[in-house]
């Protein structure tokens, strides 16, 4: 029995015992039938006495009926009491069970035969071969040499080979041949060193300078930075040559010379 319905039975039995009471209450509160007899045999008639006292027995009847109607209704409250003490144990349905949707088979692909074991995915033919982008690369950096075969790569989005060489990479366009980019360092020009002139060459040179003489002795020496022969004459007489100009830049001229003129000169050229 569920709590909510117990409640209510015995809230329906506490109500008709209630009015049950209050119909007793009101009864003992009129007079008593003794004295309703004895005041009816003092004021009514002879033939009414038998119709009040019928009337106090019918009245001491329905007394009764009302104890044990009181009675009933407290056993019953007991018995409700009785069940509300009583554990309750709720039993829930059991959930039913919904039938479990198969998912529909999938269809299994179709078995493809293997590749045969000598296939090999092709590869993309392109106008320009790998020798000919070698060459093309080769050709872009004179002097470079070429340090393994060239490799077909996508340079920007664009197939093209990869060409190694020993100065660095040079990427040339598989399709066009033009080279997209050059990595290939050129070294710089190399200025060959200035060559000396010989001793006879400076050797001449001073002789004409002074207009002659005899020489005695030609030394290469380095005179104030620069790199010069050392022409001495038979008179003491020494001029300087460039060893690379063959210029003369410095002459002392001793006296007695025929070129004495040439002293100032001389010395403007020493000082400079």
């Amino acid at each position: 029995m569920k709590p909510k319905f117990a409640l209510l039975i015995a809230a329906v039995l506490t109500a008709f015992v209630l009015v049950i009471v209050a119909g007793v209450v009101r009864s003992l509160a009129q007079p008593s039938p003794v004295e309703l007899a004895a005041g009816l045999d003092n004021s009514l008639p002879n033939d009414n006495v038998a119709q009040a006292t019928a009337t106090v027995q019918a009245y001491q009847q329905q007394l009764l009926e009302a104890n044990q109607r009181i009675e009933e209704a407290n056993r019953t409250i007991d018995e409700a009491n009785a069940r509300l003490q009583e554990p309750i144990v709720v039993r829930e349905p059991a959930p039913a069970q919904q039938p479990i949707a198969q998912a529909p088979a999938q269809p299994q692909p179709a078995a493809q035969d293997p590749l045969p074991a000598t296939q090999a995915p092709a590869v993309p033919q392109y106008p320009i071969s790998a020798d000919q982008a070698g060459q093309l690369a080769l050709a872009a950096a004179p002097g470079a040499g070429l340090l393994a075969t060239p490799e077909l790569v996508n340079y920007a989005g664009t197939a093209a080979y990869e060409v190694r060489l020993d100065r660095g990479l040079v990427y040339v366009d598989a399709t066009t041949g033009a080279v997209l980019t050059n990595n290939a360092v050129v070294p710089p020009t190399q200025v060959p060193a200035p060559t000396t002139i010989s001793a006879d060459a400076a050797a001449s040179a001073a002789v004409a300078y002074l207009g002659g003489g005899t020489v005695v002795r030609v030394e290469l020496e380095e005179e104030h930075g620069a790199l010069v022969y050392e022409v001495r004459f038979a008179n003491d007489s020494r001029v300087y040559v460039d060893a690379y100009s063959g210029s003369v830049v410095y002459a002392k001229v001793e006296s007695g010379s025929s070129n004495d003129d040439k002293k100032d000169d001389d010395k403007k050229d020493d000082d400079n």
